[in-house]
């Protein structure tokens, strides 16, 4: 296509034409402008030709002043130099040998997209430097421009061998070039391109050739897919502002709102209903009452701050504002929430009074325990020898001396210390029972003394009250003090002496004021020669030591505990039940190796099992195990090897052993053994001797 055939010729018009004849004139050869010339200024009006004109304009002067437009005029040497002026123009004049001529801009660019002049070159450059493949054909199919892009998509090496038809199809080319159609969208899955179809159209509407714009398939999947990531990303923000209960601003550095969520705490005050995104947050209204300087901090100093804040209505709110850095540390964003923590502040508060009350509370509780203990356990007894232990009990209790209490398992040593807590005047204080056997050694430590805050790994944040301190001015007893680790010892030593306690991980010992009553079924004094337990500690303990006689040494007592234990639980149970001629008899007979508790379960087990008004003696006996009295070991009256009779003694030893403590580790301890060997021989002991188990 050479340059002038996009030339047309120029109509020039006057000021006092008619309007009309000038649009039948101009319509009749075509023409879109007129054109007219003001001084050295060249103008143009745009002809509104048929329907476009109009019937409400009236025929009159030409109205040029206020429709035209200038135009640029240039020579037709420089129009190789001057592309760009000519497509940033609507219509330019071109001055020719022939005098003036006009050029539209698309007419413009069809020529520089078909001509072979090199002297519009860098179009093509241009061309190549565009991101998708362009082609443009004649009508013929045949390829007149490219770019290199586009041949490195078909995968050929130069434009000759590009065969429009075999390409693309006929079909699609023939729509486009013959039907003037645009076709959009194709895919060509061999390729893997997505192709546009543009017709070319020349000045006088005529269909000229077209354009193929192609894209590579993979590149616009990705594009697609990246774009579809970004959607439900985006709707994932929503959704998440919209859920949550804090108001949260995301805010560019000049105070502009750029997200919000949905909830108000502090701006529905002063803009209820109101979308505060692309508000300023410095200076609009909605944020008058927040505080607003504290964000002017962050964006300063590009650091975290957070704080609590009590607005003018009455909210507690906690503000926090955290800034956004990109990858070079510029800030990009704030994002500021608010939090209602008006409950929140409310509950610390009544939190804190709470505990300043729990060490006082905790006490009063321990004493109304206390005060309720003898109707819990209450004493009962006929005997001489528990006459004299009470009568001792009277005693000692009003003294704040250092008791031990010894007897077996059962015979009622924390209702002994309970007794002498009730009569003591230390009865309003606390009582507080501390089993050492029961608490594992590992925490038995912290558990007696307690421990300041961050003592050790999963310590509570402030601190733990020892057991000690929860009986400051009251009584500690230390039921099983046998079974307290030689490590503690020491510390528990210099509490009796020096009245004071250090936490685990404190610095600042603790004065105290208690009175230490202590319990065991186990002889201190062989376990002091032995070595598993402290001397000095020992004779701290044994100030003023209470033998409790074992049930089976004051069998009258037996009669009375029975009667009382079966009144209490008929109550508890809402039977009506009694005891039976030659019951409590059966009940006095037996050994009674776990004393009273053992008693005490003998009764409530015939409580609810008996199934008759009247307990007899054979229910009794049914309860209790066939044997009656110690066991007896057998003499050895003949001659035998001595490894038989060593074993057989071993054994006996053994079932003696389990007979009273009813315990491997206990039975070991007492033996000289491992509880392993114990364990072990107990088996065989039982198969060899079981009349003696």
């Amino acid at each position: 296509m050479e340059f002038a055939q996009c030339l047309r010729e120029v109509r020039w018009v006057r000021g006092d034409e008619n309007v009309r004849q000038i649009e039948r004139e101009a319509g009749s050869q075509g023409d879109r402008y007129v054109f007219f010339k003001d001084g050295s200024l060249y103008k143009a009006l745009e002809i509104r030709i048929g329907a476009e004109a109009g019937a409400d304009e009236p025929d009159g002067a030409l109205r040029t002043c206020s429709r035209s437009f200038p135009v640029l005029c240039v020579p037709e040497p420089e129009v190789p130099y001057r592309t760009l002026d000519l497509l940033s123009e609507q219509v330019t004049l071109i001055d020719t040998d022939q005098g003036l001529q006009y050029v539209e801009r698309q007419d413009y660019l069809v020529y520089l997209l078909t001509c072979r002049d090199w002297n519009v070159d860098w179009i093509r450059l241009l061309l190549h430097s565009i991101p998708m493949g362009l082609i443009v054909c004649d009508r013929s199919r045949r390829v007149v421009n490219y770019n290199a892009k586009a041949l490195r998509m078909l995968k050929k090496s130069e434009a000759d061998s590009l065969n429009m038809a075999s390409i693309f199809g006929e079909q699609v080319l023939s729509q486009v070039v013959d039907r003037g159609e645009f076709v959009f969208n194709q895919v060509y899955m061999r390729e893997g391109l997505l192709a546009d179809f543009a017709p070319l159209q020349d000045h006088d509407g005529s269909i000229s050739g077209l354009v193929v714009v192609l894209q590579d398939l993979p590149h616009i999947e990705e594009m697609a897919m990246e774009l579809d990531k970004v959607k439900n990303l985006n709707r994932d923000l929503h959704a998440v502002l919209a859920s949550l209960c804090d108001e949260l601003f995301v805010i560019d550095p000049d105070g502009v709102v750029i997200r919000a969520s949905q909830s108000k705490i502090i701006t529905a005050n002063h803009a209820a209903g109101s979308d505060p995104v692309g508000r300023n947050f410095f200076s609009d209204e909605a944020f008058s009452d927040l505080p607003t300087d504290v964000v002017r901090l962050v964006i300063g100093q590009k650091r975290r701050i957070s704080m609590e804040w009590e607005s003018g209505h009455g909210v507690h709110i906690l503000f926090e504002a955290n800034p956004v850095l990109d990858e070079s540390g510029r800030l990009v964003r704030v994002v500021v929430t608010l939090r209602d923590i008006t409950e929140t502040s409310k509950l610390k508060k009544e939190l804190k009074e709470v505990q300043s009350q729990s060490v006082r509370y905790k006490r009063e509780l321990e004493a109304l325990r206390s005060r309720l203990a003898p109707e819990r356990d209450p004493l009962v007894w006929a005997s001489t020898a528990m006459d004299q232990v009470m009568r001792q009990v009277e005693r000692v209790s009003q003294y704040p001396s250092t008791i031990l209490l010894l007897g077996e398992s059962g015979v009622g040593k924390e209702v002994i210390a309970r007794a002498i807590h009730e009569r003591s005047p230390r009865r309003e204080r606390p009582f507080v029972k501390i089993n050492c056997a029961a608490i594992p050694e590992s925490l038995l430590e912290s558990e007696l003394f307690g421990y300041t805050r961050g003592a050790f790994t999963g310590a509570n944040a402030q601190g733990k009250m020892g057991l000690f301190e929860q009986g400051d001015g009251g009584i500690v007893f230390l039921d099983e003090i046998s079974e307290i680790p030689l490590s503690l010892q020491a510390k528990l030593l210099r509490v009796i002496q020096e009245k004071e306690v250090y936490p685990v991980g404190g610095v600042h010992p603790r004065q105290l004021d208690v009175q230490i009553i202590a319990a065991t079924n186990r002889n201190l004094r062989e376990m002091v020669e032995s070595g598993q337990f402290r001397e000095d500690l020992y004779y701290r303990l044994n100030v003023i030591p209470i033998e409790i006689p074992p049930l089976r040494h004051r069998p009258e007592d037996i009669s009375l505990l029975a009667l009382h234990f079966l009144q209490e639980l008929t109550r508890k149970y809402e039977r009506e039940l009694r005891w039976g001629k030659g019951a409590l008899e059966s009940l006095r007979r037996y050994n009674w190796p776990g004393n009273v508790r053992e008693l005490r379960n003998v009764v409530e087990r015939l409580v609810v099992t008996c199934d008759s008004d009247v307990i007899e003696a054979v229910h009794v006996e049914s309860m209790l195990p066939a044997r009656r009295g110690p066991v007896k070991v057998s003499a050895i009256d003949d001659i035998m090897p001595l490894r038989e009779a060593t074993e057989m003694v071993e054994d006996q030893l053994i079932l003696l052993a389990m007979r009273r403590y009813h315990s491997t580790t206990k039975a070991a301890r007492v033996l000289g053994v491992s509880q392993s060997t114990v364990s072990r021989k107990f088996q065989k002991a039982i198969q060899r001797f079981p009349d003696l188990w």
